[in-house]
């Protein structure tokens, strides 16, 4: 039975994303960003909804979807997240370069303004913050991963530092996210939909669309601003510890 559930959830998505897909084709180029967010949005929650996953928010949240001049944080655990923090807000997300090869998602994120970047060359790094911090001095908001690649969901890794060198440039707000999945009738946290190691991108697919419902905690944490500190080392610092310690109690 549950196979030909993740069956019929599969193919939800794959008419999800085609049509999303058409509406990229046909329509960005001629579509104002305001407008053209709420189509990023509400892809996501569709997307959210036949996978079978629940959002469930904890903490203050800032109620706009476009949040000006800021960098929102968070652990990075699933190819989940993406929709997950597009449902919230509209950002650009600064992501690894292998996003890129994805099948239709990557033109879903890349109309979104994300940012790509090959950590395996760091004179990127310079080009990449520049290109981040005018964004955000342009009142946009930047996603970011500080891991720099998805964990096996049993902690939080530890952050790199370079990235963050934008939000002190543009002088931003942050928002610190955490985010724990959980299988929909249970407290077990759902491992199935973690995307590490040599997992590829249609096996964590797979395995997530054969659980039977999802519950993603999403949970804010208080808001700074970059300049409250003296360097992006002390960021990195001070986010990983606010959220790896959220993120090993129990929600």
């Amino acid at each position: 039975m549950k196979y030909l559930a993740a069956s019929i959830r599969l193919f939800a998505l794959l008419i999800v994303n085609i049509f999303a897909l058409c509406l990229v084709i046909i329509f960005y180029p001629i579509t104002p960003q305001k407008y053209w967010m709420y189509v990023v949005k509400y892809w996501a929650k569709t997307m959210l909804f036949f996978v079978g996953v629940k959002i469930e928010i904890i903490g203050k949240f800032p109620t706009d979807y476009l949040q000006k001049n800021c960098m929102i944080v968070a652990n990075h655990i699933s190819w989940l997240d993406i929709p997950v923090l597009y449902a919230l807000y509209f950002v650009s997300f600064v992501s690894r370069a292998e996003v890129q090869k994805w099948p239709v998602l990557n033109l879903l994120v890349k109309c979104s303004g994300t940012i790509f970047i090959d950590r395996s060359k760091k004179r990127e790094i310079l080009k990449i913050n520049k290109t981040a911090s005018e964004r955000l001095m342009n009142n946009g908001a930047i996603g970011f991963f500080p891991e720099g690649k998805t964990s096996d969901g049993k902690g939080v890794l530890p952050f790199k530092a370079p990235l963050l060198q934008a939000a002190i440039i543009a002088k931003s707000k942050i928002l610190p996210l955490v985010l724990k999945y959980y299988t929909r009738s249970t407290t077990k946290p759902a491992y199935e939909i973690t995307y590490a190691g040599d997992i590829t991108l249609w096996q964590t697919i797979k395995s997530t669309l054969l659980l039977n419902g999802i519950r993603v905690k999403i949970i804010a944490l208080p808001q700074f601003y970059a300049t409250d500190f003296t360097d992006r080392h002390k960021i990195a610092q001070a986010l990983h510890k606010e959220i790896s310690t959220v993120y090993n109690k129990g929600y």
